[in-house]
């Protein structure tokens, strides 16, 4: 379509058409396009490595449920047209390299926002007043901002279930300033890889599972004991579900892993499938219920040797720095 649209252009032109003419039909073809194709449901791939597109705003997209690949690749620089039946946005402006401006912050019916804003490297901030997927339930940000160029996040997600890489290698987020992520339930590798993460508070009192979750984030100091204080899965991965979890993490505080441990200890969670104390034939023991944590290796608090002795004693493996503390003599 795309093709018999710039073909279409060039018979409406005269022979005599100058270099401006040709770039204002153009433009025009663009922006018609735009507007006239506002009835359609479904924008998947309609914009996908346009790189000639630098803005997209003003275009009423409110009967739009589908937005998947919509403007992937393209040339975007800024983008603020709203978006509130949009529901999937899968990979809708991944590897938008030029995106540095985006505005949008009604996108409340969203439930896969998977890749969404992947790649986008001039990307350093983002609407911290966005509703994104706030009108849904079980809302997947797998990739959504991964290997963006983030600075700082603040944007509540209070439905969001699945983080799974969400924030994974993005080399300039320093803080991260979210007070809860209520209902995600799978954070697997959703901080990993980012060397300029400072400290780390946001409540994650659902989450089953935080396979590699802030691995070699090597400037990570403070990890506070706010983030499990409530910690009430209703589900604990088998897997590993603190496996790698602050390996790498070289340059956390003797008081942050006395932070993990005492608080992931005093939420009273065995090491089984559903965190109560093992029952044949109710629940099943982890298969991997080891916690790592690498850090500084200053001098453990009293504090931390007492809930590395507790939480053995809950069927919890500990290791620390690569070597196992639990069942033995501290």
């Amino acid at each position: 379509s795309r093709s018999i649209g710039d073909l279409y252009g060039i018979i409406l032109l005269p022979a005599s058409a100058t270099g401006k003419d040709i770039e204002d039909a153009r433009k025009l073809l663009i922006d018609r396009g735009a507007a006239d194709g506002t009835t359609a449901s479904s924008y998947q791939a309609a914009w996908y490595l346009r790189s000639e597109i630098k803005e997209f705003k003003s275009v009423n997209m409110t009967g739009v449920t589908n937005v998947e690949s919509a403007w992937n690749s393209s040339g975007l620089i800024s983008f603020d047209t709203p978006l509130p039946s949009a529901a999937i946005a899968k990979f809708a402006f991944y590897n938008c390299t030029q995106l540095s401006d985006f505005r949008t912050t009604d996108i409340k019916n969203g439930t896969d926002f998977t890749g969404c804003w992947q790649l986008c490297s001039s990307l350093q901030s983002f609407p911290a007043g966005a509703k994104l997927g706030t009108s849904a339930q079980s809302v997947n940000f797998s990739q959504a901002w991964q290997s963006s160029g983030l600075t700082s996040f603040s944007t509540p997600l209070p439905t969001a279930t699945t983080l799974i890489n969400s924030f994974r290698q993005c080399n300039s987020l320093i803080s991260f300033d979210l007070d809860e992520i209520p209902l995600a339930t799978n954070c697997q590798t959703a901080w990993a890889l980012d060397p300029a993460l400072e400290s780390f508070s946001t409540k994650l009192p659902k989450c089953g599972f935080f396979n590699a979750a802030w691995y070699n984030c090597s400037a990570l100091t403070d990890f506070s004991a706010d983030v499990f204080s409530e910690w009430n899965p209703s589900s604990i991965e088998s897997l590993g579900v603190f496996n790698n979890a602050w390996d790498g993490c070289v340059n956390l505080t003797a008081q942050s892993v006395e932070n993990i441990l005492v608080s992931i200890d005093a939420s009273g969670k065995y090491a089984t499938s559903d965190g109560d104390a093992y029952a044949n034939g109710v629940n099943t023991q982890l298969a991997d219920a080891g916690i790592d944590i690498d850090y500084d290796g200053t001098t453990l608090s009293a504090a931390t040797n007492a809930a590395i002795r507790s939480l053995d004693t809950k069927g919890w493996e500990v290791y620390i720095n690569g070597e196992i503390r639990t069942g033995v003599e501290l």
